[in-house]
């Protein structure tokens, strides 16, 4: 008889049929009772089984018979836990690899393939449960009458992994439908409603990840919202409301009250109430549970006013907290408006959400649903701060499309995302472009830059936010071009440089990596200007703005030098603050090219603010070495840990800089690829926290 010839080889691999007919050869054994050598008891009933196989498909058995224990020896096993259904399903997938999973089996199955220790079986619990999560129709067939979260608690008991996560992230995209079913009243725990309850994203709308051509047409309105969402079978407007949680949390304690009432303080304190309206929150005083506990009639009174106002959570008392005046689907991500590439038609608004570390997005991407001011189409170079949860957009330039003139705006716009519009404030006392706004003493200061007549600034001005009025500052400071400014121990400091002068030295170097980047090669004014390198210098200045004296002081000035290679070079500098140190950083960078022509210089600043006569001086410079600027402009390193500067607004990255040379991968610094895109040219770009899913759906 002619058999099959196998060699195994890289392409063939493994031979599947050999291993499809050895189970199924071993599964004939079984039925027929040959060569088996142990009999498996549960209750009234009995199974027929081959020690090897089960040793191999459960490590509960394979330490049963290979650790001296008594069933080693004997031929029959006795199990304890579960029924004889469960364990007739689970020997048939020893034999066979399958395993017929049902909404009414699941967790019974789970459970004793746990007790088993059989991962294979486990693996393919969760495989199924993966599918069936995938498809909206077989969702309840595996999730239905909540029982999700009795295979994360199994899960979470055993140290399931991945089958934890899966479950986990099910709860949190559909946690209000869930909170409705038995499994939710009886099954969670006060541990596992609390660590629910904590999520920012437990009320977000749940929809389908568009499709890359679905999600351009959607944003440029060729194909509506609404036409998207039928195709996809999902709606984009769903959004779940925080008295649905309150309602979850709130059916979940009455449901065994005497059981939980000791935690219903430590729960209910999670929830938002101060989102919640005033008159639904009055409705939950007359349960029997807020009378019956003082604690939490007390909790719902501390949010409650008398004139029905929702609460200040700067006032918060007792057993406020801030997070409960938190809106839940908010994100802290860095914020652009406006710029030169901006046209009638553009988002004026993006955002580059830097803070989630498990965002597919490397790109600026719309909000779609942030407006703009009204009036002030085509606007760049101007400042943008936050303050209380509002946006503060002021001054800039205004593009005329058809014209290469541009006019210089006074004006001053807040943000309030609760109406989600601009409000117009007074106008500033000046029109202003690359300037800096900061904060101190319920005051907003205007900093630098250039006015009407190109010139550069020499006042700041102050808005105050009690009497929403300008007022201009009483001392004159050295004006600079987009200059970096921070409040340090209740003083401002602002560093910047003026025009730059045109005057070349020989005294200072340009310094340039050679290939392998350990050397670097220095290079003289004159040499530099040889090679046609045209070096320009500029003046930087330190200066320091007292409130208390209301008085300007110049604490520190620098010469530096901007080199170019056959093009425009800008020179950028910042101020930082970490761990109650300031640093000064300077590196100049190419404006065509996006990548920078050396190395930041950042040193720390040694400073003497309380002096009649303040001082600063450069103190020790930071290593800079193995930094990937030039996959990341903007980048540099404080204390070991790289920072971003986008367009003026300093981002500590988390990232630590690598001790030996890197590849941009050895960094995972991939993500911050796109934030220094051309498009972001002459835009304002603040980090701000805001609502994702009503500025983005």
């Amino acid at each position: 008889m002619a058999g099959i010839e196998y060699k195994k080889t890289k392409d063939l691999g493994l031979f599947r049929p050999h291993l499809l007919e050895l189970a199924s050869n071993l599964n004939r054994l079984r039925s027929q009772d040959s060569l088996t050598d142990v009999t498996v008891t549960i209750g009234n009933r009995h199974f027929r089984a081959h020690r090897a196989v089960l040793a191999a498909c459960s490590s509960y058995f394979q330490a049963m018979f290979t650790s001296g224990f008594q069933e080693s020896n004997s031929s029959d096993v006795v199990i304890e836990e579960g029924t004889s259904v469960v364990l007739e399903e689970l020997l048939d997938f020893a034999y066979t690899g399958i395993v017929n999973f049902s909404k009414e089996n699941i967790v019974d199955v789970l459970t004793m393939e746990s007790y088993l220790q059989m991962k294979s079986a486990v693996d393919a619990c969760t495989e199924f449960l993966r599918e069936r999560m995938m498809d909206s129709e077989d969702a309840d067939v595996a999730w239905g009458d909540g029982i999700v979260f009795q295979v994360y608690l199994i899960a979470e008991h055993h140290e399931m992994v991945e089958l934890k996560d899966l479950c986990w992230q099910f709860i949190i995209d559909d946690f209000i439908p869930l909170s409705k079913t038995d499994g939710f009243r009886t099954c969670v725990t006060a541990e596992l409603l609390t660590n629910l309850l904590e999520r920012s994203d437990l009320t977000k709308p749940t929809h389908q990840k568009l499709p890359w051509h679905l999600k351009m047409s959607e944003m440029l309105g060729i194909i509506p919202s609404e036409a998207i969402a039928s195709l996809l079978g999902r709606s984009s407007t769903t959004k779940y409301e925080e008295e649905q949680v309150l309602q979850a949390v709130v059916s979940w304690l009455e449901h065994d009250w005497i059981t939980r009432k000791t935690h219903a303080t430590s729960v209910l304190t999670k929830v938002r109430l101060g989102v919640i309206p005033q008159e639904i929150l009055r409705q939950y005083l007359d349960k029997d549970q807020f009378k019956e506990s003082p604690e939490l009639k007390e909790l719902l009174t501390d949010v409650l006013l008398p004139d029905g106002a929702s609460a200040n959570p700067g006032m918060a008392s007792g057993s406020q907290t801030s997070d409960m005046y938190a809106s839940r689907g908010t994100i802290t991500a860095l914020v652009a408006t406006g710029g030169t590439k901006i046209g009638n038609n553009g988002p004026f608004a993006r955002y580059f959400h830097y803070s989630n570390p498990d965002t597919e997005d490397t790109a600026w991407i719309p909000l779609l649903k942030l407006p703009k001011p009204p009036g002030v189409p085509n606007i760049q170079d101007h400042t943008m701060t936050t303050l209380d949860g509002k946006l503060y957009l002021a001054g800039g330039g205004r593009h005329n499309l058809n014209s290469i003139m541009r006019s210089m705006l006074q004006s001053f716009f807040q943000y309030d995302p609760k109406v989600n519009d601009w409000k117009r404030l007074p106008n500033m006392l000046c029109g202003r472009e690359g300037f800096v706004m900061v904060q101190l003493d319920n005051l907003i200061y205007a900093i630098g830059g250039c006015d009407e007549d190109g010139e550069l600034t020499v006042y700041d001005e102050t808005f105050n936010l009690e009497d929403q009025s300008w007022y201009e500052g009483d001392d004159e400071y050295v004006g600079a071009c987009d200059p970096s400014a921070v409040v340090y121990k209740n003083k401002i400091l602002m560093y910047g440089h003026g025009i730059n002068d045109g005057f070349p030295s020989d005294n200072v170097y340009y310094y340039e990596d050679d290939e392998d980047g350990d050397e670097d090669e220095r290079y003289t004014a004159a040499l530099a200007m040889e090679e046609q390198r045209e070096v320009r210098t500029s003046l930087h200045t330190l200066q320091m703005y007292d409130p208390a004296a209301k008085k300007w002081y110049s604490l520190m000035r620098q010469r530096h030098h901007v080199h170019t290679v056959h093009g425009d070079n800008e020179q950028y500098s910042a101020l930082v603050i970490r761990n109650d140190k300031c640093y000064r950083v300077v590196y100049d960078k190419m404006r065509e090219r996006h990548c920078w022509i050396s190395k930041p210089r950042v040193n720390e600043l040694v400073m003497e603010l309380e002096s009649s006569a303040p001082s600063a001086q450069v103190g020790k410079e930071e290593e800079q070495r193995w930094l990937p600027e030039y996959h990341v402009p903007g980048a540099f390193c404080i204390e070991g840990e790289i920072y971003v500067n986008v367009n003026g607004c300093i981002v500590n990255t988390g990232q630590q800089m690598p001790k030996e040379k890197p590849t941009i991968d050895r960094v995972n610094f991939s993500r911050w690829l796109g934030v220094d895109s051309p498009e972001m040219a002459n835009s304002a770009v603040t980090m701000y926290t805001f609502d994702h899913y009503n500025l983005t759906l």
